[in-house]
């Protein structure tokens, strides 16, 4: 049997006892939050061209990438493959049925957790075009350069998204699953997903597609599912942001 890949026993084919603990997880939030500012700060980004910023963050996206890769390759045991330790294997299409339900409740709660920031803003007297935007989100608006709206796509779309749900979902979620079990994993993984991006405005709703790509990770036993769903929900942000500014 794939040590990689154990038998289905109703826990699934997320892989356990993963040869690296919580504080490697916690090091690679860290470097999420605090690598992109250094860098900037490093090599003058505040003042670069739109178009060397987003280039700029996709290298960054890499590298952090490339550091949890050879992390884990060091890490790995025989028998045990770096794709396999992280959930980057093929996905169980028999469990498609429940990955699809699982994106329905998921899109209920997502939008419950607007309904209620429409609330809180309702309460402050403001409305959804009186929230700031991030710094990411305020550049796409602004631009009207294509060269930079694609350079923006691959990192929002492509880049993020494999990153940080190898770093959260991979990294971070597994050990504390180990440790702790799924739900309470979960729950720390989210709040702390929601927290490294630094945006109070979409606190909820981040920490609800944190558990909903977890959800995803634990029915399908493959991690791609999640970086699919991440990536199109992070498009689909995009392009409406790009029509909002239009």
């Amino acid at each position: 049997m794939n040590a990689d890949h154990p038998a289905e026993d109703g826990r699934g084919l997320v892989p356990e006892n993963v040869p690296w603990g919580v504080p490697a997880g916690l090091a690679a939030v860290g470097a999420t939050m605090l690598l992109p500012p250094v860098c900037g700060a490093f090599f003058g980004l505040a003042t670069a061209g739109a178009l060397d910023r987003m280039l700029a963050l996709c290298a960054i996206e890499m590298l952090m990438l490339a550091g949890v890769v050879a992390f884990v390759e060091l890490r790995a045991k025989e028998g045990r493959t770096t794709a396999g330790l992280l959930g980057l294997v093929p996905f169980r299409r028999s469990r498609l049925g429940t990955m699809a339900k699982v994106l329905a409740l998921g899109a209920l709660a997502y939008g419950a957790a607007m309904l209620g920031l429409w609330g809180v803003l309702r309460c402050l007297g403001m409305e959804w075009g009186d929230m700031p935007l991030q710094p990411v989100a305020r550049l796409i608006a602004e631009t009207d350069s294509l060269p930079v709206l694609a350079a923006a796509f691959a990192v929002v779309a492509v880049a993020v998204p494999v990153t940080e749900e190898v770093i959260f979902r991979g990294l971070l979620y597994l050990p504390l699953r180990s440790e702790l079990g799924v739900r309470p994993a979960a729950v720390i993984v989210a709040v702390l997903f929601s927290a490294v991006h630094l945006y109070p405005w979409g606190a909820l709703r981040l920490a609800v597609l944190s558990v909903v790509f977890v959800a995803l990770f634990e029915v399908s036993g493959s991690l791609w599912p999640a970086i699919a769903a991440h990536g199109l929900y992070n498009g689909v942000c995009l392009v409406l942001l790009r029509l909002a500014a239009c």
